[in-house]
């Protein structure tokens, strides 16, 4: 044997005189794999079925052992093995085991399993110490108390009593690693519901026949957990119910909660039908599903569906307005067949009913406004706006509504409607004013109002040669108009801006060597409203200025801001250093785009300044 305890072959053979001393292996020791069984809160345990491995780790074969004894003390008050030997597989080189249970009849009492096994059909262990499995169980959970308070029982998984034996006689062991089975109490999961949102729409007293609107059905629970991930939820249906005699169903549309969420790995199914009567009367029947691996038939996802969100819209057409009267009526939602949510263990999901929200739709038929001035427009922006007004509510529409962003040079299409009780007043001369962020007077123009009571004018946003950035800022219009000897006026405001402003772009370090990744982050955000395309390009220099990488793969959707506040969001991208890049110093060039240039794209915006900063080592 050599000083390891491995057995040796390579003796020398010259004359001589040689000792060979033995040297003592490391000493093995038991050990449960895993160290940690956890059941949390929100998962029913009981009846949960686990399995623990029961090793002699750190084995060596030098120690030809032989025979071993244990006990694995743990609470059969919270966990069992149930049908004994029914749930325990010893390892096959054990030619011969015996497996006892011990349960006390007093809670109090721990419980022990004892195992000998001897007689092994090879030695056991490794050259190197490795770990030598005896014996695996299936334990189940029997015990899980309730919640609340937050707590956890636990059961030890302790070795005791532990003897190894050589052919000669007993190893001594090193300390077990033992383990532990905590369950925590059982909390009860927040019942989540659904909502019509908005809650309350309204329009009128202005004729609003052939108007459309959306109204999205909302999946939610209370704040701030919404939807708990813990009801593994992968469906739902219900119904909404409306008024078919003062709507159209226009379109059914799938939302974007289970769709474009991380729990969607391989798809969704979702359906929709407008039944005109039956027994609830008018409604539209939706329903929607996580499709499972296909390949399985499991939902195999490890992050579920939780939070709150959209997940279906329903486009509808008011085809009935009532003069003088004001009317209200009710989305409301309801279940099919009583059940709304489904798990992925097929059971149905509770919802808190007397949460729902139903929303509501008021036309109203009175009193009519009487003088009236509205103020709207648009941007040309490029050819990505629009080449009269914005849609609603973009363009401004409404008294003293903001219009969506406008970018340097566009055409602007300014337009004011003109009525008395809803009804166009034409051959009215409407006075503009833009003004400048500071209040100041850019331009003034007249124009009268056409048999549909519109006046409107047109002019291009200013671009000097000097400092054109400084009239960025939010513009303002004022349209008057004297009708029948009272003046009316409508206001609106509008950002002047880049499409895109590069706030920040950082690096994941300073210094690189030649064959690494930069990762590189671009934070970025826009005033826009409305979506346009954009493109992000990612140019690496080195010190000669060899452009040595190019990541333009980052293409995205520009808007979804608020007047008045940007919307930030920030990306991450990674450009490989070849080896023919020059060393030294190299720049980070990042821009934006509406396309790929070569395919007659342009940039929304100057280039990020200054060039970020890398330092590419001179080490092999």
């Amino acid at each position: 044997m050599g000083a390891d305890g491995v057995q040796r072959t390579d003796f020398p053979k010259d004359d001589g005189y040689y000792s060979l001393e033995w040297a003592m292996p490391p000493a093995p020791y038991m050990g449960v794999e895993p160290t940690l069984v956890e059941y949390d809160q929100f998962t029913d345990a009981v009846g949960q079925v686990f399995q623990v491995d029961l090793y002699i780790k750190n084995l060596a074969e030098a120690w030809h052992l032989s025979n071993a004894s244990f006990k694995l003390v743990y609470n059969a008050t919270i966990i069992d093995v149930i049908g004994d030997m029914g749930n325990v597989s010893v390892a096959p080189i054990w030619g011969t085991y015996t497996v006892t249970f011990h349960r006390d009849p007093d809670p109090a009492v721990l419980d022990y399993i004892e195992f000998v096994v001897k007689d092994p059909t090879e030695t056991p262990g490794g050259t190197t110490p490795a770990d030598e499995l005896v014996a695996s169980i299936n334990f189940t959970v029997l015990l899980q108390m309730p919640g609340p308070p937050v707590g956890y029982i636990e059961s030890p998984l302790d070795f005791t009593d532990v003897s190894f034996y050589d052919t000669v006689g007993p190893i001594t062991p090193d300390a077990p690693q033992n383990g532990i089975v905590r369950i925590w109490n059982r909390l009860p999961l927040p019942l989540p519901w659904f909502e019509s949102i908005p809650e309350e729409t309204e329009f009128g007293p202005c004729p609003e026949i052939g108007t459309q609107f959306k109204v999205d059905i909302v999946l939610t629970g209370p704040d701030p957990t919404g939807l708990h991930y813990a009801w593994y939820a992968i469906g739902w249906q219900l119904r909404l119910l409306y008024d078919a005699d003062l709507l159209d169903v226009v379109s059914v549309e799938e939302g974007p909660f289970l769709k474009d969420g991380p729990w969607n790995l391989h798809g969704t199914f979702f359906t929709s039908r407008v039944e005109s009567d039956g027994m609830y009367g008018p409604h539209v029947v939706m329903a929607e599903m996580l499709l499972p691996n296909a390949s399985t038939g499991e939902w195999d996802m490890t992050v579920w569906p939780n939070g709150t969100g959209v997940i279906a819209t329903i486009t509808f057409e008011i085809i009935r307005h009532d003069y003088p009267d004001n009317t209200t009526h009710s989305f409301d939602l309801t279940s099919v067949f009583g059940n709304w949510l489904i798990s992925k263990d097929g059971t149905w999901i509770p919802v808190n009913e007397t949460q729902i929200v139903n929303g509501t739709v008021t036309i109203y038929g009175s009193p009519l406004p009487g003088r009236q001035i509205d103020l709207y427009g648009g941007a040309n922006n490029a050819g990505y706006g629009a080449s009269s007004a914005f849609p609603a509510p973009y363009g401004g529409q409404g008294p003293n509504n903001p219009m969506d962003l406008v970018i340097p040079q566009s055409e602007v299409y300014l337009y004011a409607l003109v009525t008395y009780n809803c009804w166009p007043v034409q051959s009215k001369i409407v006075s503009f004013e833009i003004q400048y962020p500071n209040g100041t007077a850019f331009a003034k123009f007249t124009a009268i109002t056409n048999a549909s009571g519109i006046a409107s004018i047109t002019f291009r946003m200013p671009w000097p040669c000097d400092n054109p950035e400084d009239l960025f800022g939010v513009w303002k219009v004022v349209a008057t108009v004297s009708l029948a000897d009272v003046l009316i006026t409508d206001t609106m405001e509008f950002h002047y801006d880049y499409m895109v402003r590069i706030w920040k772009v950082t690096t994941d370090k300073y210094t690189y060597n030649h064959g690494e990744y930069v990762q590189i982050t671009v934070e970025y955000g826009t005033h826009a409203q409305q979506s346009y395309p954009g493109l992000f390009t990612i140019v690496i220099t080195d010190e000669l200025g060899v452009p040595i990488g190019l990541n333009a793969s980052y293409s995205f959707t520009i808007g979804g801001a608020v007047f008045c506040q940007y919307n930030n969001a920030s990306f991450t991208v990674s450009i490989f250093i070849p080896k023919w890049a020059y060393a030294g110093y190299a720049y980070i060039h990042v821009n934006c785009y509406d396309k790929e240039p070569a395919d007659g794209g342009f940039a929304w915006c100057p280039e990020y300044a200054p060039a970020p900063e890398i330092f590419i080592a001179p080490l092999p």
